[in-house]
């Protein structure tokens, strides 16, 4: 199985000690409006993007205990983004979610507890 594109950049900020408390999974490659937002946001500071361009399984141990959005613009792409949740939710994230950019639908598959959330 293979890692989805850009894994190794955030394999390398956590092994570096670089804040990294958040992902965004691409359903495609990741779009300018994507990166703008994650470049621009002040609550997106230390958030990586991944980018899914293929249609297959990827490996999401790189997001282990960080929040992870699964980021799609196009409802066509809802069935593909549920699909990504339940592999990313296999690498135990501190929370996930799927979010439609364009109408900002957001299905939560897993919260934070406040235990986990301090650990």
């Amino acid at each position: 199985m293979t890692t989805p594109a850009y894994s190794r950049a955030l394999v390398d900020r956590r092994n570096s000690g670089q804040p990294t408390d958040s992902v965004f999974v691409a359903v495609g490659w990741p779009s300018p409006w994507l990166r703008e937002f994650v470049e621009r946001s002040s609550l997106n500071r230390n958030a990586a993007i991944l980018a899914t361009p293929e249609l297959k399984q990827y490996d999401y141990a790189a997001t282990v205990g960080l929040s992870v959005c699964v980021w799609y613009e196009r409802e066509s792409d809802a069935p593909r983004a549920a699909a990504i949740a339940v592999h990313v939710m296999a690498a135990n994230p501190l929370r996930l979610f799927t979010m439609n950019a364009a109408t900002g639908e957001t299905h939560f598959h897993r919260i934070a507890t406040t235990w986990r959330a301090a650990a």
